[in-house]
């Protein structure tokens, strides 16, 4: 389970979140994330390990058995992941490096076929896909082509 995935499952069951996440910091400070309940610590998981979380706190004693049976199966899937494919692997447009044109070119490749590679603006679309993956860039020839980092 990817991070934003655990954070939004749990935020959408009405705890709180804070820890460091990627370069965002939360509201902490460590390689931790604490899930609160009435901004109180309930428990937290450790980013660089797997299999660890702690649920020393008092507030997780005052849980339901209910309660617990929505949460600790979020928290186990996600203790479970390796701590390397938690992240969201980076996503980039690629440029075509060509200073005669007048405008920036981009690769987009045909999203109706998805064979079809072309040139074209940066903006995506529901026939074009201009944003790629690492693993995605790792299967094309992008000879003449930078990468730019996408957000």
């Amino acid at each position: 389970m990817k991070t934003k995935e655990f954070i939004e499952k749990v935020e959408a069951l009405g705890y709180g979140v804070c820890g460091t996440y990627g370069n965002d910091i939360i509201r902490s400070t460590d390689e931790r994330i604490y899930l609160l309940k009435d901004d109180q610590n309930l428990l937290f998981v450790d980013m660089t390990t797997s299999y660890f979380y702690d649920s020393r706190f008092h507030i997780f004693k005052h849980l339901t058995n209910e309660e617990k049976a929505v949460l600790m199966p979020i928290v186990f899937e996600f203790v479970a992941t390796d701590p390397a494919d938690r992240e969201e692997e980076k996503r980039y447009r690629l440029r075509l490096d060509v200073p005669l044109l007048e405008e920036d070119r981009y690769i987009y490749l045909q999203m109706i076929d998805r064979v079809g590679y072309s040139l074209g603006s940066k903006t995506d679309s529901d026939m074009w896909q201009t944003i790629f993956t690492e693993s995605e860039i790792a299967q094309m020839d992008t000879a003449g082509f930078w990468k730019e980092p996408v957000e």
